[in-house]
């Protein structure tokens, strides 16, 4: 985010700079033009740093608001009553017709056929979004640059900080996280998450003035958090999601007075394993409606990405509650309108993300649901303000695996690793040989399946294993020795298995073994991989198995000795583990060695968490571990590690800010260095005249 600095129009499209020119592209006038933006949504940008009547609109834009608007007839010019009298019958039954429609709209009553449908509008095209105040002109929202809380105005695009953390980047991993405008506007409550050495995680609430002082409303370390969700409409209570130490979530209310917590709903993992949508108030406070899971899970984690979620409204008080919206499928992302008679909500019942609404009465459903507009895309939390539902959508840039030289230069020099080849793709992994790589790359018209992809560095080729991949899976997969399979676990959660794909024929086999493909032993016979026990992730055990290809059996090998969640590589020689475990009391990341049998532990180097995106690699003689760490202007130092222990060494060698997490692979020959790069954009969306097509 550029904070205090005007948004800069986008360079990959030229503009159109004036009203003549928008309204010349629409071959209408500039008061037609003119027209279409305020009543209809149309695209058009407003530079913040020059006169407010300096506009701009981008064709593409204007394009795509054309070819989804409903095309409602122009008004006739007024036809003069001399003609209306002295016209033939037809031609007066007409001009009556017109007459009478005239009068109508002058009474502002409008045919059924002219009224107003849902228009889509593009708020921000690239902005940390979260809670838009009450008149729709204000957006709060962790700034994640710097981990402060940042104040944006919607119509200029200005950007004010709040400097409830200091710095100028992220400098820990302490900052103010999901912040919410009181009902005036004059206080902001928020989650101050605390991720270094000492366990903080408080509610806090601070003046919506820069440097104002915070007030601290909960601190119990007992707790794993507070997720402000809403305010209640008199600002006296802020209602939270309370997470314990094993993620289950509670709703309650908070006291802005004096910090007292009152439960009211126990929602288990229902909640904090989906997270479109949170809870929202009534304009009269009386209730609250939230999405949740119809069936509670075992334990937090495994119906992530496949969900049965619907829409739930409680008492205030916790007294009753109901279930609105029972159908199968992700019903989520609820929002009460101005009146508190309706809930508009995200389903994906018809194949795609809608947004349906539903009539209430009492905390009750009053008929059933309608459509209000289809196919609105994925999106993230909506609120209405006014006739519009505001809500964040998600632009996935490009993923590029990239491939650089490497040569280590030295603790005085630095070189960033620019890429000589890239290719679209996430996680990448070298064949044996070092002739190809492979990875995995978005399946079309999926948001979170991949398919496997193996492209040749001599040849050029590239051949697409179409398998739908779930989010599971180490890099593009773990090569066998050989050089002609590769090893793929297929599915998401918990509900995987393993495959070995023959890269000749493409056919796909089931490997009796561990469903995530982890480590192959020199002689491609033992699959080696960790198992966590997700418990609760301050107590979270590990425990590195090995498995018999051939037979299946299984066996364990080594269970870490401290908590926390675990991952390893096996060195080129297949003789040791190198073990990276995650303790998330103190926040740092733990390297140790370990034996393939299960013999010799010993941790070598302890990096904080903060500083570190899960990207460690082995260099080929099997004598060092190179680790991306994080540098004072983001970019990533590749940094070696001794196997025996001992002080780090910089190889010199930087890395981009946008380094994807466990991405880094080094060539068999130690020449090249493969590595991901992506970024996530958010983009603000409205949907406009929403209440003019409520049922």
């Amino acid at each position: 985010m550029n904070i205090d600095q005007p948004e800069v129009p986008r360079t990959d499209e030229g503009t159109l700079e004036s009203w003549k020119e928008i309204a010349e592209h629409l071959q209408r006038n500039t008061t037609t033009a003119r027209r279409w933006e305020k009543e209809e949504g149309l695209p058009v940008h407003r530079h913040s740093h020059k006169a407010r009547s300096s506009v701009y609109a981008y064709p593409s834009e204007i394009d795509a608001w054309r070819a989804s608007r409903k095309v409602i007839a122009e008004p006739l010019p007024p036809v003069p009553l001399w003609r209306s009298l002295f016209a033939p019958p037809r031609a007066l039954a007409f001009s009556v017709t017109m007459l009478a429609c005239l009068i109508m709209v002058g009474n502002s009553v409008r045919p059924a056929s002219a009224q107003q449908v849902p228009a889509k509008r593009l708020v921000c095209a690239a902005c940390d979004t979260g809670d838009i105040s009450p008149d729709g002109h204000m957006m709060v929202a962790e700034d994640y640059e710097t981990g402060d809380i940042a104040i944006r105005d919607l119509s200029t695009g200005r950007v004010t900080r709040l400097f409830a953390k200091p710095g100028t980047y992220k400098d820990s991993a302490v900052s103010a996280e999901a912040p919410i405008f009181s009902p005036d506007l004059r206080q902001i409550a928020y989650w101050w998450g605390g991720k270094g050495a000492v366990h903080v995680h408080q509610l806090r609430v601070m003046p919506n003035e820069p440097g104002a002082k915070p007030r601290v409303l909960v601190d119990n370390p007992e707790n794993l958090g507070y997720q402000p969700l809403t305010w209640s409409p008199d600002g006296k209570s802020v209602f939270v999601m309370l997470y314990e130490l094993d993620f289950t979530s509670q709703l309650a209310r908070v006291s802005v007075s004096d910090g007292t917590v009152r439960v009211l709903k126990s929602l288990q993992w229902r909640f904090s394993a989906t997270t479109a949508g949170k809870p929202r108030v009534s304009p009269d406070g009386r209730y609250i409606v939230y999405p949740a899971l119809a069936v509670n899970p075992l334990k937090y984690g495994p119906n992530r990405g496949k969900i049965d979620a619907h829409i739930y409204v409680l008492a205030a008080d916790g007294s009753t509650e109901s279930e609105v919206v029972k159908t199968a499928g992700n019903n989520e992302n609820p929002a009460w309108t101005p009146d508190g008679k309706h809930i508009l909500f995200t389903s994906d019942r018809s194949g795609k993300v809608d947004l349906w609404s539903i009539a209430i009465e009492n905390g009750k459903a009053a008929g059933a649901a309608s459509l209000v507009s289809s196919d609105i895309g994925q999106v993230g939390t909506g609120s209405m303000h006014g006739s519009s539902y505001y809500y964040p959508g998600y632009r996935r840039d490009a993923e590029y695996v990239n491939i650089a030289e490497f040569t280590p230069v030295g603790d005085n020099q630095s070189r960033i690793a620019h890429a000589t080849e890239s290719f679209v793709g996430i996680r990448p992994t070298w064949s044996p040989d070092g002739k190809s790589i492979s990875f995995k790359k978005h399946h079309p018209g999926s948001s979170d399946g991949y398919d496997l992809v193996v492209h040749s560095l001599e040849t050029g080729d590239e051949r697409t294993y179409l398998t739908n991949l779930g989010t599971s899976g180490n890099g593009g997969g773990a090569w066998f020795h050989d050089g002609k399979t590769i090893m793929m676990g297929i599915g998401s959660g918990e509900v995987r298995s393993l495959y070995g794909v023959d890269l000749k024929t493409g056919e796909f086999r089931v490997l009796p073994s561990l469903n995530a493909p982890c480590a192959l032993s020199p002689d491609d016979r033992t699959h080696y991989c960790v198992r966590n026990e997700t418990k609760d992730w301050a107590t979270l055990g590990a425990h590195i198995q090995a498995a018999d290809l051939i037979s299946g059996q299984e066996k364990e090998i080594f269970t870490m000795p401290e908590p926390g969640y675990s991952w390893f590589l096996l060195t080129p020689d297949g003789r040791t583990f190198v073990v990276r475990r995650q303790d998330w009391k103190t926040q740092t990341i733990h390297f140790a060695r370990l034996n393939v049998d299960g013999r010799g532990y010993r941790e070598i180097y302890t990096i904080a968490q903060r500083d570190f995106n899960d990207n460690f690699t082995l260099t080929k003689d099997s004598h060092s571990i190179l680790l991306a760490k994080r540098q004072a202007d983001k970019s990533w130092q590749l940094l070696r590690i001794p196997m025996e222990g001992g002080a780090p060494e910089s190889t010199g060698v930087v890395l981009d800010p946008t380094l994807y997490q466990r991405s880094l692979d080094l060539s068999p020959d130690g020449s090249r260095i493969a590595f991901t790069t992506s970024k996530r954009v958010e983009e603000l969306w409205a949907l406009d005249n929403v209440l003019a097509a409520l049922k």
